[in-house]
Order: structure tokens, then C-alpha cells, then sequence
């Protein structure tokens, strides 16, 4: 390790609120080795120049490895991930692939799993899709539809596979927060837009018992998941405030960008 071995809670360092590179210990940018001494063994982190340079070794709080990582000049170079029971989870030289701590697939390719080994979202010639748990289509987004077209895209919700798996879809079904956080994030822009076509349409009653789930869902979430209860929180916020906005009759006011043009709702 690079010298000196400076723990991690000394007075002497002065962190850089706005990033965590531009370390600097004794008012002059860091080079040596920060110390962990929250885990067993300790974790640590190599610097050169106030900046993350070289070996990066973190423990769980049972002493198992969590990261074993090299940086240079602050950028991640390569490494590998492991949960608190050992299994892999991620390995840059197949930077393509993480799992979870059962051992099951839970990302190849940017496209994200389900724990039955189907996949949440595909893509082929004709667009983007995402799926329920079983393979059902429940949104599909077809490419851009030439100049002349009004729609950048054209969306189709299909209304009874949202309604039946809309749990599943939303659901914190992997171990690491960022993996339930990424997973889902285009989805969510893409059942709110469902939500607000559904109002645009007529159906308004529908459009608020839709909220409603997705509010009771996270709120269950919440309880249960402290790793995404931050998420969770902000998605009970978000919806609580569309749901208000779909009472008050203020959708078209607030959402003009959301039309009736590229999308479709299929009911049967």
C-alpha cells in the first residue's frame, strides 16, 4: 500500500464536499493510503494526488470481500464485486453481466431479468419492449417514424398486462439498490405516461386506482426493502402529487408534452 497509511477519520483530512476526489490531508492533496477501521479486516483506498490511484479493497460487515478494484487518475480501470455470502457479483472483464447472491442472472447486455430467468425488457428491428414476469408484452415502443411523422416514436400500452402484473413490474427484486434502481427507471416515465393517456382518454376513475396501487405497492416496499426505502419514498411523493394533479383535472395543464397521437391503449 502506498505510504503513508492515513485512517480515514483524521482530523487532518479535508474531503471535498461537491466530490470524492481532491483529498487532501494537511492542506496539501492526498497521496497514500486512506484506512478503513468500520470493517474486519480493514477496507482501504489508494491516492495519488488528492485522487483515487491504484488499489481499492472493501470488506462486508461480516469480514467477507465486497470489492476488489483498481483505479487510475480517478477512473475505475477494472475489478470485481462479491455479496456478504461470497457469490460474485460483478467482474469487469465481463463488465456485460451481474448477478445475484443466489447466483442467478440478473443483467446481461443492459437488459435485466426477472428471478424466473426471463427478461424485464427486450429489443429487436421493430423496438423496444417491456414484459411481464411470464414474457406477456406490456409496453412497445417502435423506433423513429421518419421526418414526416408527428411521433418521435410510437408508444402501445397494453392495458390488461399493466394491470395484472403491475406489482411484478415495479417490484425490488435484486440485492444490490442500484440494480432495482436502474432497472426500473425507464419503466416508471413509461407508466406514468400509461396513466396519463389513460386520463386524456376518458378513463380518469382508472387512471387514479392505478396511482393508488403503485402508491400501496411502494409504501409495502418501503416497510420491507431499506436498501430502496429512499426510492421508494421519492416514487410515493412523485405519485402522490400525480394523483392530486389527476383529481384537480390539471393533467393536460401540467403534462401538455403527454399526447394522444403516438400512443396506443389496448384494453383486450
Amino acid at each position: 500500500m502506498k505510504e503513508p497509511l492515513i485512517d480515514s477519520e483524521d482530523p487532518e483530512l479535508e474531503y471535498n464536499p461537491y466530490d470524492v476526489s481532491y483529498l487532501q490531508y494537511k492542506s496539501k492533496l492526498f497521496t497514500g493510503t486512506l484506512i478503513y477501521t468500520d470493517t474486519t479486516p480493514n477496507s482501504f483506498q489508494e491516492y495519488t494526488d488528492g485522487d483515487y490511484d491504484g488499489r481499492r479493497i472493501s470488506y462486508h460487515k461480516n469480514g467477507m470481500l465486497h470489492e476488489d478494484a483498481i483505479y487510475k487518475n480517478g477512473a475505475y480501470i477494472s475489478g470485481k464485486e462479491w455479496y456478504d455470502n461470497g457469490q460474485l457479483r460483478y467482474d469487469s472483464n465481463d463488465d456485460k453481466v451481474i448477478w445475484d447472491s443466489d447466483g442467478l442472472l440478473t443483467r446481461k447486455d443492459w437488459i435485466y431479468f426477472y428471478k424466473n430467468g426471463n427478461p424485464k425488457t427486450k429489443k429487436d428491428e421493430f423496438g423496444t419492449y417491456f414484459l411481464s414476469p411470464n414474457g406477456d408484452i406490456a409496453i412497445s415502443i417502435s423506433p423513429f417514424l421518419g421526418e414526416k411523422s408527428p411521433c418521435r416514436n410510437k408508444t402501445t400500452f397494453f392495458d390488461k398486462i399493466i394491470t395484472a402484473f403491475l406489482s411484478d413490474l415495479f417490484e425490488n427484486i435484486y440485492n444490490n439498490g442500484d440494480d432495482n434502481r436502474d432497472s426500473r427507471t425507464n419503466l416508471g416515465y413509461q407508466i406514468k405516461h400509461y396513466i396519463i393517456c389513460l386520463y386524456r382518454q376518458g378513463f380518469k376513475s382508472k387512471s387514479i386506482n392505478i396511482t393508488e396501487q403503485i402508491i400501496d405497492d411502494a409504501v409495502k416496499r418501503k416497510d420491507s426493502n431499506l436498501i430502496m426505502s429512499s426510492d421508494d419514498s421519492v416514487m410515493i411523493h412523485n405519485y402522490l402529487s400525480l394523483k392530486k394533479h389527476l383529481e384537480e383535472d390539471r393533467i393536460i395543464e401540467l403534462y401538455p408534452y403527454h399526447t394522444d397521437e403516438c400512443v396506443k391503449i389496448i384494453f383486450d
